[in-house]
């Protein structure tokens, strides 16, 4: 009997033990600052949370932190927007997810905790972008496995990457490498994107183009490339002579095209809202609008 008591004794202490541990469990540094970043002031995700509760009536998008992950939840009364929870999980050097290989807004939050994570290391997110795009389909910071049989994906977002932007200034655009890059006609249009250490927003048509180039640190060959890379592939009236005259980069003013380098906010603000933090500019103006 006193065999018996003594058992029941132990079991009673341990379980105790274990459900005091559990109770007085914490969440990971690493999870805290992820949890802290993804819940900034202008952070990918609470610009989410921002559109659903503006646009999006009956809807809202939160975050709580757990003590080994983050769940996320869409609560819905729209019968435009369906509920959903998320739940990414700290296992070891990674945040993990496993949802349906078509849920889209999986995919979705999964991009917004790894925009969390680069931001949580002091990463500026326009180069990240433009960097993974350079990438194409290998990405060194998120991992997806894909379980056919199962119809299900497994993220995995790497927590303690490396992000030394290896192999960034051989990242050029070119009509293979970048979207934005077919010829104009007589449609106006308003084009670009992230590629390597670059951003380009291209605006006109093909009598008038001005493109706006902000490159990340400074102005170098990378960015000339790709003006004449653009300038050659998009073809604005007056290319050939472009491409045949301006041969580095620097600030320049023909009847033709005109270059320049370091443009004030002002200029800037007339092609963009905000600049990229960062980022130095240049803006080429060619064609019949010059």
């Amino acid at each position: 009997m006193n065999k018996l008591l003594k058992r029941l004794a132990l079991l009673t202490l341990t379980l105790a033990l274990l459900l005091a541990h559990a109770a007085f469990a914490e969440p990971s540094d690493t999870l805290r600052t992820v949890y802290d970043a993804m819940m900034a002031e202008g952070s990918s995700f609470s610009q989410s949370k921002d559109v659903y509760a503006q646009y999006y009536e009956g809807v809202s998008l939160d975050a709580a932190l757990e003590d080994n992950g983050i769940v996320i939840t869409l609560d819905s009364a729209n019968e435009y927007v369906a509920s959903g929870s998320w739940t990414f999980t700290q296992e070891g050097d990674d945040l993990t997810a496993t949802f349906a290989a078509e849920d889209y807004y999986g995919s979705s939050m999964a991009l917004a905790v790894f925009q969390a994570v680069a931001a949580s290391r002091g990463v500026n997110s326009s180069l990240l972008n433009g960097y993974i795009a350079g990438l194409g389909p290998e990405n060194p910071y998120l991992t997806v496995e894909t379980d056919e049989s199962a119809g299900a994906s497994k993220y995995s977002i790497h927590l303690n990457a490396s992000y030394d932007f290896a192999g960034l200034d051989q990242m050029i655009m070119t009509e293979e490498t970048v979207y934005f890059f077919d010829a104009l006609d007589e449609d106006y249009t308003s084009r670009g994107g992230n590629y390597g250490k670059v951003i380009m927003v291209m605006n006109g048509n093909v009598h008038s183009l001005t493109i706006l180039v902000c490159e990340y640190g400074e102005l170098d060959d990378v960015a000339y490339q790709d003006i004449v890379n653009a300038v050659s592939a998009v073809k604005p009236d007056g290319w050939e002579t472009f491409a045949a005259e301006y041969t580095e980069l620097k600030d320049a003013a023909t009847d033709a095209y005109s270059v320049t380098l370091h443009p004030d906010d002002g200029q800037v603000g007339e092609i963009i809202d905000e600049r990229y933090e960062g980022y130095v500019y240049a803006i080429v103006r060619i064609g019949q609008g010059e």
